[in-house]
C-alpha cells in the first residue's frame, strides 16, 4: 500500500505560486502601511462579516432631463422567485402554466430595489429629496401620488418609464446583477 503523504505543492502547483503570491502581498502590505503586524485574514474576515452591497445609477429612459435612478442591485434568488410569482397574470388552463407579466414583474423589482432618485449628467447629480427630506424613491407616497397611482406601486412605475422603459431597466439591472435573461446566474469569468 502506498502512503497517503503527498506534496499538495508538488501535485497542484498553482497552490504552490498562489500561496507564495499571497505571502508576498500581506508582507508587502505591511511594509507600505508600516505595521508589520498587518492581518490580512483579520481584515478579510471583518469584510466578509458586512452585507453584500452594490448600487448602481442608470438614466432613466424616455425621460427628458437627466433624471437618474439609484438602484441595489444585489438580488437574490428568492427574491427573483417573489418577483415572478407576484406577476402571474391569467389563469392555468388545461395543464398549462400561468404566464408572467414581465412588465410587472420588472416594476416590482425596479421599485423595491430603487435607493435614489437623482437630477444631472455630471460627477455629482443631485438627489430629489421629499417634503420631508427623505430620500425621494419609487415607493414614496409622494412619487405614488404624483403619478397617479397612489396604491399601485407597479402600475406607478409602469406609469413613469413605460413598459419599454421597465424593460430596458430590468434588463440592465438583471445584467448588472449577475443573472441572465433566463434568471441563471451568469459565469463571471465571461464578463
Amino acid at each position: 500500500m502506498g502512503s497517503n503523504n503527498y506534496d499538495i505543492d508538488e501535485e497542484f502547483p498553482l497552490h504552490a505560486s498562489a500561496g507564495a503570491s499571497s505571502e508576498r502581498i500581506d508582507r508587502r502590505q505591511a511594509e507600505e502601511s508600516g505595521n508589520g503586524d498587518y492581518d490580512l485574514l483579520g481584515e478579510f474576515l471583518e469584510a466578509a462579516k458586512d452585507e453584500t452591497t452594490k448600487t448602481v445609477r442608470f438614466p432613466v429612459p424616455g425621460r427628458k432631463g437627466d433624471w437618474i435612478l439609484e438602484i441595489d442591485v444585489v438580488i437574490s434568488e428568492s427574491e427573483l422567485k417573489r418577483y415572478n410569482e407576484n406577476a402571474l397574470i391569467g389563469k392555468a388552463r388545461q395543464g398549462k402554466p400561468r404566464k408572467i407579466s414581465q412588465a410587472n414583474m420588472f416594476a416590482q423589482m425596479i421599485a423595491e430595489k430603487n435607493v435614489g432618485i437623482y437630477k444631472g449628467d455630471g460627477a455629482d447629480p443631485a438627489q430629489v429629496m421629499d417634503s420631508d427630506d427623505e430620500p425621494l424613491v419609487l415607493v414614496s407616497e409622494q412619487f405614488l401620488e404624483s403619478v397617479g397611482e397612489p396604491n399601485d406601486v407597479r402600475a406607478a412605475v409602469r406609469k413613469f418609464l413605460g413598459d419599454a422603459g421597465v424593460g430596458a431597466l430590468g434588463a440592465a439591472i438583471l445584467l448588472e446583477a449577475g443573472w441572465s435573461e433566463d434568471l441563471t446566474p451568469l459565469d463571471p469569468t465571461e464578463r
